[in-house]
């Protein structure tokens, strides 16, 4: 297929953009020469989203709400989670109302603090589903 040795290779050779850009041929680009207008796969796609998933929940693991966090039910990381992909970490952690009530181990409470909020008016479906989880946590 190919080696270690040929992707160092080509990261070389292209240089990485984490911000779209025009090539030479003024073609939107992005990373390492790849063209967007090519798009991605589901697969792709896929693969950027657990990684960003991995980093949220470190940024959230080493937080100042990180030892709450960390001690969550499953269900409950997983409907932050969810949230945080949504609007980003550092909104999320300004659910202080919401994070009291995790770190008194109220779940039902922190369900009802995510809907009070613009993103359950913004994403009420989304939010309730969430919500439900924090629940059932």
């Amino acid at each position: 297929m190919f080696t270690n040795e040929l992707v160092e290779e080509i990261k070389r050779e292209e240089g990485f953009v984490g911000k779209v850009y025009l090539d030479g041929k003024g073609k939107k680009t992005i990373g390492y020469g790849t063209l967007l207008e090519d798009g991605i796969s589901e697969a792709e796609a896929e693969l950027l989203l657990r990684h960003r998933l991995g980093l949220m929940a470190e940024e959230l693991e080493r937080s100042r709400v990180g030892e709450v966090y960390s001690n969550l039910k499953a269900d409950a990381r997983r409907a932050l989670l969810d949230m945080a992909y949504n609007m980003g970490v550092p909104n999320l952690l300004g659910f202080q109302k919401m994070w009291a009530a995790l770190a008194e181990g109220d779940y039902d409470r922190a369900a009802s603090e995510a809907l009070d909020s613009v993103y359950a008016r913004e994403l009420p479906a989304r939010a309730g589903r969430v919500a439900e989880r924090m629940r059932s946590a």
